[in-house]
């Protein structure tokens, strides 16, 4: 999956103002945006940055009224191009247009998951399946070609404050090098951000904001 640099340097400088980097080059100021986007990603579980997903493979689910619903492994979901359930050596190709190209499948607002109805139910595989209720209490899978994500322009402001306190909690262990959670000299104090064991107060906070756009 795409793995890139949520913010820019002049991002974090924008955000974050009031702290000098001038003793990094540029170069590794980005290198520690990486370093931060990729610990973001962790937490959410997924890259949040929008890519084509190919042959992604998970357990899909029918409902009690009958409908597929898949949640794929990475939100939000933006496009379907194409989705076929596997049982056992069957595999059926599911018709995700009807004939005047509407979508027979539902992405409801939150883009968390996909709900295919049954009663929209369609296949290019005749014969072989011909409702989703014969799958409902059995396992079986979906194989999907879908597009997720959030497109770079569209990146929450959220998710972009997130990804600067985490790189402010990096430059603070750069700083911090005897682990203290704040020094004083004369009348000047200056806390590095930790609240004792564990993570910093920073990494606390980036965490509460990415906990909304987690997948779960």
């Amino acid at each position: 999956m795409t793995n890139l640099n949520l913010i820019t340097v002049t991002d974090f400088q924008n955000y974050a103002p009031e702290v000098d980097i001038s003793s990094y080059s540029g170069a590794t100021v980005s290198g520690m945006i990486n370093q931060a986007s990729q610990i973001a990603s962790d937490i959410l579980q997924y890259t949040p940055l929008a890519e084509d997903i190919v042959g992604e493979i998970g357990e899909g689910r029918i409902t009690t009224e009958g409908d597929l619903v898949i949640f794929p492994a990475k939100v939000p979901v933006q496009s379907v191009a194409s989705i076929k359930l596997v049982k056992g050596t069957t595999e059926v190709n599911l018709t995700l247009l009807d004939s005047e190209g509407n979508t027979r499948f539902n992405i409801p607002w939150q883009k968390r998951h996909i709900r295919y109805p049954n009663y929209e139910f369609s296949t290019q595989t005749a014969g072989l399946l011909t409702n989703f209720w014969s799958l409902r209490g059995t396992q079986f899978y979906y194989k999907m070609n879908y597009r997720a994500g959030f497109e770079a322009s569209d990146l929450p402001a959220s998710i972009q404050h997130a990804v600067t306190l985490i790189v402010r909690d990096i430059i603070a262990q750069r700083n911090n090098t005897t682990g203290a959670d704040s020094i004083s000299q004369g009348g000047i104090s200056f806390t590095y951000g930790s609240s004792g064991m564990g993570d910093s107060a920073y990494m606390k906070e980036a965490k509460k904001i990415l906990g909304d756009y987690r997948r779960v």
